[in-house]
């Protein structure tokens, strides 16, 4: 049988839905094929960067108080934003969620995004 790991990773480059792990700044640790191919972007190119690469100053504003909201109480929140990408628009229902570092404090944002019609 194949590692936990393993199985994950397939899973999630396996789904439609755009899934994203942000570090305490808002960068981006990983992100998924989904992802890559919503924003048109190359394998490895969103890591390391911030909202600022796949969004308007003002989404990307919206998207870190969104992050910083969560990371600070916990709390899981969903919104859904209308996002300019090459080719025209897309209406993205995410859900954000806290991820806990190994001693149990919210460390980093992961989020899983799914494109709805208005």
């Amino acid at each position: 049988m194949p590692e936990k790991a393993e199985l994950l990773e397939k899973l999630i480059e396996s789904c439609d839905a755009i899934v994203y792990l942000k570090d305490e700044e808002g960068r981006f640790l990983f992100v998924n094929r989904a992802f890559e191919e919503a924003f048109q972007l190359k394998p490895g190119e969103a890591i390391g960067q911030d909202d600022f690469l796949i969004g308007s100053k003002e989404q990307a504003n919206a998207w870190r108080d969104l992050d910083d909201q969560v990371r600070t109480t916990g709390q899981p929140a969903t919104a859904q934003s209308t996002v300019a990408v090459p080719g025209g628009e897309r209406t993205l229902l995410d859900h954000k969620f806290s991820v806990s570092g190994l001693d149990g404090t919210p460390r980093a944002v992961g989020g899983i995004a799914i494109e709805v019609a208005e």
